[in-house]
């Protein structure tokens, strides 16, 4: 190949033999009839094959759906179950298969069921894609109990006694029977309340918690399980008196009343 030298220095020259040489190269390479001058151009013809109106949004290409769960529940009394979906084009046709040869079509139906087991949940929604509906499909389960024992009332431990504003510590620990996940649900006395869970049955459960104000507070707790059992109450009082000496007339310490444990009931 004959060597092409560009002389002076005018970059506009400069850029045009480049663009020529491009060009040059182009024809070179591409295959025959790729490259050969029609009306419209090869760049145009590639864009105008592809219409606006067929461009479709990233939020209809990803057209998901959730079935929520997995769900729990006791025979003979509602489940009730959350369905949900995103993309495609509203409005959504819903359906349900609760495993148990029953069937629901709205978006967050209630099922009874009658016999204990573990159920397949099946989900599906339908867009409103005009011409071609499309469909999004989801599974969970449901475990279906006869009956169901709630756990035990909760061991609270931590301060007795303290002074207004200052921060304390609390345990919470609770055992179910059938070993289920458990919830701690904590009414301070003074307008606060607090959760802490779920937690495996028999794991402790920490929380802090100050007083704005003096007083006497009664604090009552009680567990939860995954299946809505629910525990007798703790009830346990808590001292802040008005000034550094108990209300009996001895002086409160940080190394010892502060700390005294709860009882468990």
């Amino acid at each position: 190949m004959e060597k092409i030298e560009i002389k002076g220095d005018n970059l506009i020259q400069k850029g045009m033999v480049i663009g020529i040489l491009l060009l040059f190269l182009l024809a070179t390479l591409l295959p025959a009839g790729l490259y050969e001058k029609t009306e419209p151009s090869l760049i145009n013809q590639i864009t105008a094959s592809v219409k606006a109106d067929e461009l479709m949004p990233l939020a209809e290409m990803v057209f998901k759906a959730d079935a929520g769960g997995p769900y729990v529940g006791i025979i003979e009394e509602p489940v009730i179950f959350n369905g949900s979906a995103w993309g495609g084009e509203p409005p959504y046709s819903w359906y349900w298969d609760f495993g148990d040869g029953f069937r629901s079509y709205q978006q967050n139906p209630q099922h009874i069921y009658t016999t204990p087991g573990n159920y397949t949940i099946f989900f599906r929604v339908t867009d409103s894609s005009q011409g071609q509906n499309k469909n999004a499909t989801d599974t969970t389960w449901a475990n279906i109990r006869e009956i169901n024992y709630p756990p035990t009332a909760p061991l609270v431990l931590g301060a007795t006694r303290g002074v207004a504003g200052v921060v304390y510590n609390y345990t919470f620990t609770s055992t179910d029977p059938e070993g289920d996940m458990v919830t701690y649900i904590i009414d301070w006395g003074d307008g606060g309340e607090s959760g802490i869970g779920p937690l495996p049955e028999g794991i402790t459960g920490y929380i802090n918690y100050s007083w704005a104000k003096e007083g006497v507070y009664l604090i009552r707790a009680k567990t939860i399980d995954q299946f809505g059992g629910l525990s007798p109450w703790t009830t346990i009082e808590i001292y802040m008196p008005r000034n550094k000496n108990s209300l009996d007339g001895s002086e409160v310490t940080n190394s010892e009343l502060y700390l005294e444990e709860l009882p468990t009931v």
